[in-house]
């Protein structure tokens, strides 16, 4: 999370950072760490909370272990 409560940032990989750049240019900037680009600043008073979900979920998907990965995308059973 960000130091204030306007923004959120993200790590998402490197295809989908670039892309979201280049189509939300007006609320969502480059992160910089050690010198390198590294995650998103999303402006959230801007960005659709559908855009935000999106990038949450691309974030946990990146770092997230593998098997949880793969455990998320089986179906789910219907227990409650």
């Amino acid at each position: 999370m960000a130091p204030d409560e306007a923004h959120i940032h993200v790590f998402v990989a490197d295809d989908e950072r670039e892309s979201v750049l280049l189509q939300y240019p007006a609320f969502i900037e480059k992160r910089v760490w050690g010198g390198k680009v590294r995650g998103l600043r999303v402006s959230l008073s801007k960005a659709s909370p559908a855009l935000v979900n999106r990038l949450v979920h691309a974030a946990w998907m990146h770092k997230a272990p593998k098997r949880l990965v793969a455990a998320s995308k089986q179906p789910r059973s219907g227990r409650a």
